[in-house]
């Protein structure tokens, strides 16, 4: 989603830290489930990258093995994890195709709920997370849903529209 730059930190209500201003995001996919989480970030650092692993695994869960592209930051954070990691083949752009596709998707994401709620482009650090959530509980015609597949019940909630008011 662009450059990453340093950018302040604010605090917002789930405790989880969002970039003010973020020009960058880790989008992480797992594929047993279909899951895909976008975490905006502050810098491409290797501590905001493992911070973005941790919150997608949450507490308990194990990682069989990581793919990327041979980005130092990811490298870093994977070692960090204690994680198993292969990375893509330099000069061969098809085998990162599922993560190239699934970046293009949450791009594309972004931005239909970007012009479908008329917001400014600098929402897309909430856009980016919202499409993902919605992405992940809804349940595909004749199957399940990567939200039942991850945590082994369907979601409940209903999900608003990005930037829907809530009263």
């Amino acid at each position: 989603l662009g450059d990453r730059g340093g950018t302040k930190l604010i605090e917002d209500s789930t405790d989880s830290w969002l970039p003010e201003e973020a020009k960058c995001a880790d989008v992480l996919h797992d594929r047993a489930a279909a899951w895909t989480e976008l975490q905006p970030s502050a810098t491409k650092s290797t501590e905001d990258t493992k911070h973005a692993m941790n919150h997608f695994i949450g507490h308990g869960d194990k990682v069989g093995t990581f793919y990327s592209d041979n980005s130092p930051e990811l490298k870093a954070a994977a070692a960090k994890m204690g994680w198993r990691h292969k990375t893509a083949t330099p000069g061969n752009p098809q085998s990162n195709g599922l993560a190239e596709r699934t970046v293009r998707k949450c791009e594309e994401g972004i931005r239909c709920a970007i012009v479908q709620s008329g917001l400014p482009t600098s929402y897309w650090t909430y856009a980016g997370p919202h499409y993902c959530t919605a992405k992940s509980i809804m349940t595909p015609s004749g199957g399940t849903s990567p939200y039942f597949k991850r945590h082994g019940v369907e979601a409940i909630a209903k999900m608003p529209q990005f930037g829907e008011l809530i009263e």
